[in-house]
């Protein structure tokens, strides 16, 4: 009886986990609008908890159950990184915050998969700028792999804290203050790490890092 319902649980688990996936390449393959890609995402959430679930109970058992436990967690982050998205995309940015914030809490080990990247950007369209200087304090650190959007965010936001009152004919006259050298090397520091950077991203940047010659 005990090897049966042992067997029965294996081909659920084994269910569940193709449900899972399968309905994210749905998802990604076949959907053709954010909305049907966020119905079949959630449809593969229900599925990856449930596997989710099920592995944490399995795996002490062996390695392999601890290594099934690792691939169902990133499938979970996976699924639900996509609907935060798919909230962002279709307007719900406030929903598509909270799910990342739950998601950095929850699973803090992956930040290989740059979850707080995407969590900049949804912050930067709400203008929560103290959001993403305390996002910035805890991953702009020389010891993790920079980005640009760590780069450029940075930036902007040394930017946002002098470009009000700038004026390149004034600088020009008494050269740059500390807060603005600061920008422009903020500025500098990001297009040398990536200077394929559309424009419109960092138009925000123009006025001060023209005067960057004052900064040397």
């Amino acid at each position: 009886m005990y090897k049966e319902l042992k067997e029965t649980m294996r081909i659920m688990s084994h269910h569940y986990r193709i449900c899972a996936t399968a309905y994210v390449l749905l998802a990604e393959e076949e959907a053709t609008t954010i909305v049907d890609a966020e119905r079949l995402f959630k449809q593969a959430l229900k599925a990856g908890e449930t596997i989710y679930r099920r592995s944490q109970q399995c795996q002490h058992q062996s390695p392999q159950h601890e290594a099934q436990l690792r691939r169902d967690t990133n499938v979970l982050v996976y699924i639900k990184r996509r609907l935060a998205m798919c909230a962002r995309k279709l307007g719900r940015i406030r929903e598509a915050v909270k799910i990342m914030r739950d998601l950095m809490k929850e699973f803090p080990p992956l930040t290989m998969l740059n979850i707080h990247e995407n969590l900049l950007e949804s912050l930067l369209e709400l203008q929560a700028y103290a959001d993403v200087q305390a996002v910035l304090a805890k991953y702009d650190d020389i010891s993790l792999p920079k980005s640009a959007a760590i780069c450029y965010t940075a930036a902007l936001l040394k930017t946002r804290t002098v470009s009000d009152k700038f004026s390149p004919e004034t600088a020009s006259r008494r050269g740059l203050s500390t807060a603005e050298i600061n920008a422009v090397e903020a500025i500098h520091r990001a297009v040398e790490f990536n200077p394929h950077v559309p424009k419109s991203t960092g138009s925000g940047c123009t006025g001060l890092s023209s005067c960057g010659t004052w900064a040397q």
